[in-house]
Formats: structure tokens, sequence, C-alpha cells
């Protein structure tokens, strides 16, 4: 029989290990905005967004930035690990736009759930009045306030940085209504929350309970803007992309110590959050990200790098 002791460091080292490979997993979406940023787009091609941040926030950056983005891209052969950095670049400007919108419909807070090292706050001008609010683990907000602290010895300057406020939370014991304890936030007024490229690593469970959270600190016009992992991708991985290319994915997942556990089919999302206090508006795949957002850039997605490993819904409040 093992004591209470040595419990408690297994599940200390499982903590530490989550952490890490939470680490990487926000580190691989920073260096995607990164190649996104300096690609050397040609004729009428544009980026679809640009983080000037970002090659702040993983190693290597100095490498990919030798290759100018798009040779890097050319160096990938993969066509899975390919289509994973067309979605996440989509995801990325899925997310930018609502956030924007959120910003022109007069909402002046947003949260961005289990932040990692996105970078909305300081990159997308906001206006003055909003203010950001990043709610996540301390050890990440420490890494990330190490990677702010060298942008701006670098010579970068954080845009609107006195309004990105760190909410340190500890999702093994607390859960975001602390919120409310925070001295800017307002519980009363509506409110954007985000949360992106997590619903797939953690039960249905604790995603229900993060919605009832969020409606609970918020007031009238609020929205949710969230992504999710089809329930194809497990049941009928065909429908998604090349079925072995999707094994290999998730085996992957895993052996980094981050399983993918959860997915909806999209009907069924829509009533999960509905139940849970948000009304869907817009779901979207990686098909209406080629339509609003590759196509009018002059960017070509090519077929056999089209996956449809996640999914974005827009929700309001009620």
């Amino acid at each position: 029989m093992g004591d209470s002791s040595s419990k408690e460091g297994s599940d200390e080292k499982n903590i530490d290990n989550r952490t890490e490979a939470s680490d990487r997993t926000a580190a691989g979406v920073a260096k995607i905005r990164h190649i996104e940023t300096i690609l050397n787009v040609e004729g009428d091609e544009a980026r679809l967004f640009e983080d000037a941040y970002a090659e702040y926030f993983y190693t290597g950056s100095s490498v990919v930035n030798m290759l100018c983005g798009k040779w890097f891209m050319n160096t990938v052969s993969n066509d899975r690990d390919l289509a994973m950095v067309y979605l996440l670049t989509g995801r990325t400007r899925e997310f930018d736009e609502r956030v924007r919108a959120a910003a022109r419909a007069a909402i002046k807070q947003i949260v961005i759930l289990g932040a990692g090292y996105d970078t909305r706050g300081f990159r997308l001008d906001l206006p003055d009045d909003v203010l950001i609010f990043e709610v996540d683990q301390p050890d990440v907000q420490a890494k990330k306030k190490a990677g702010l602290e060298a942008i701006k010895q670098a010579g970068l300057e954080l845009r609107n940085e006195q309004n990105v406020h760190f909410v340190p939370c500890d999702f093994n014991v607390e859960d975001i209504t602390k919120l409310k304890d925070v001295p800017k936030y307002n519980p009363s007024v509506a409110t954007l929350f985000t949360l992106e490229g997590v619903t797939q690593y953690i039960p249905k469970e604790a995603t229900s309970s993060t919605l009832k959270a969020a409606g609970s600190v918020c007031g009238s016009g609020s929205q949710f803007v969230i992504s999710y992992v089809p329930q194809d991708l497990y049941d009928a991985p065909e429908k998604v992309f090349d079925p072995q290319s999707i094994k290999e994915l998730l085996s992957q997942v895993e052996s980094m110590g981050e399983p993918w556990i959860s997915g909806w089919n999209q009907n069924e999302f829509a009533s999960f959050m509905r139940q849970n206090g948000f009304k869907v508006q817009r779901d979207i795949s990686i098909e209406e990200l080629i339509k609003e957002y590759y196509q009018p850039a002059s960017r070509q997605v090519p077929e056999n790098q089209q996956a449809m490993f996640e999914r974005y819904a827009w929700a309001t409040k009620g």
C-alpha cells in the first residue's frame, strides 16, 4: 500500500506533465502564427493576420525566420501537418474576427480562457476602453510574462498593455467565477469569452462547468467563441481526413501527454451549448475558413490538405 505522500507526489508529477504538454501545444500554435506572419506572399496574396509577438513564445523561431514562412511550408511534406497549419491559421483569423466584431458591438470585456500564448490583447489594436482578462494556470502565465518581457527588451511595443489583466486560476481547485473578485472585472456587463483549442483535451463535464460558470459572471448580450472536435474524427475518420493520418494524430497527442478525449456532432454541440446557457449562431469548418479568409486573400488550400479536425462556434447568452 502507498502512503498519502507518495500519492501526492504522483499527482504533482501528473500535473507537471500536463503543464509541460500544454506548454508544447501552446508553443506549437505560436509557431504557426509566426509562420503566417513572415509568409512571403506574392502577387495578390495576403496574409490572414500578423503576429509580431509569436516568435518569442517558442524555441527555434530564428530558424523559421531564415526559412521565410512559405519556404518553411515547402519543407513540410506531411499532408496532415500542412492541413493542421492551414486549419489553425484559419482558426486564428476566425477568433480574431469574433473579437473585433464584439468590440464593434460595444462589448467592453473579453475573457480569454486557457490563454496560453494568445496575443490578441496586444496585436488587434482594440479600442482603449476594451479590457482583456487572460485566465490560465499560474505557471503558464509566468512563462507568458517572461515572453512579454523579452518582447519589450527587443524594442517592440506591447499595444494596450495596460488593458490586459492576468487572472491566475488553478483549474484543479478553482473555476472562472473567481473573475468576480478581480477589481476591474464587471460581472454584470456584456462579455465575450473565448475557449480556443481546449475542449478536445478535457471531459465534456469540464466544458459544461466552464460554460455555466461563464454565464454566471456576465451580463445580457454576452458571447462565447469556442472550438471543438467533430465526433466523426473518432467514429468515422474517413469523413474528416485520411483515417491513417488521424490514427497517427491521435497517437501523437496521446504520447505527448495531451490525448484528445471529447467530441460532438454539430447538432449535439448546439444542444450542449443551449443546455449550458448559450445559443449557437454560427458553426463553421475548414470549408468556411477557405471561402471567407483564404480565397479573398488569393490563397489556395489543396484538397488533400483540407481537414475537419475542428469546428468553430460562436454563441450568444440566453
